[in-house]
């Protein structure tokens, strides 16, 4: 007889729950959705917590305030001799694409670079890019960069990689040079993304100067 009676209370509650299924009842399986479901994803950005210094120690957000269409950022060095080299190329697709919303900034993740030093190199190649400093390399090790150059493009909230690698196909390797370009990635992608196409070709293989990212403090 009780066990009969166990059973009934059981079929009881199950039958009230049932109604209340996205309540209570079954709020611990709700609240663990699968890796796969929508819901899982985190709302708010994971690099909106991410800052570079600029010149003068202030901070900047790496996912700017202000609505873009997507994110540039591009790792240089004041010494690296093919980065220097693109910096035209560089102040180029910042005046035709910064108009059509893509944000840009230069960012020296070189341990121990002096802001003086910087403003120099920004003097000397004419560069209307905003420069910064990734003082602790948060920037570049959250991306995984690499090179000297090396260019990344973002969705506006920061949490897609468009398009990572070279700006152009220009050096074969290190020491080695075309004449001329004849491939420009980092334009093709960003070309995609103001007239809302599919970036051509999301990854590409840097060729530059090592950028070495020093142990997490």
């Amino acid at each position: 007889m009780s066990r009969s009676k166990i059973g009934w209370n059981g079929i009881l509650a199950l039958v009230a729950c049932v109604p209340l299924a996205t309540q209570a009842c079954f709020s611990q399986q709700a609240s663990e959705p699968k890796a796969d479901d929508p819901k899982a994803i985190r709302t708010e950005s994971v690099r909106s917590v991410l800052r570079w210094q600029d010149l003068d120690g202030r901070e900047r957000p790496l996912v700017p305030e202000r609505d873009v269409r997507a994110i540039c950022i591009i790792f240089v060095s004041t010494d690296c001799p093919i980065s220097n080299s693109y910096q035209p190329e560089l102040q180029r697709l910042h005046q035709q694409y910064k108009p059509e919303g893509i944000a840009f900034v230069m960012l020296h993740a070189t341990s121990g670079i002096e802001p003086e030093r910087i403003r120099e190199h920004i003097k000397n190649y004419e560069i209307a890019i905003p420069v910064g400093i990734d003082a602790h390399q948060a920037i570049a090790r959250d991306l995984q960069a690499t090179t000297i150059p090396e260019a990344f493009v973002l969705s506006a909230d920061g949490e897609t990689v468009w398009y990572r690698g070279r700006i152009d196909n220009l050096y074969e390797a290190f020491g080695k040079k075309r004449p001329r370009p004849t491939s420009q990635e980092l334009r093709d992608a960003l070309h995609a993304i103001v007239t809302g196409q599919k970036v051509p070709i999301a990854s590409t293989d840097p060729v530059g100067c090592r950028l070495r990212i020093e142990p997490r403090p």
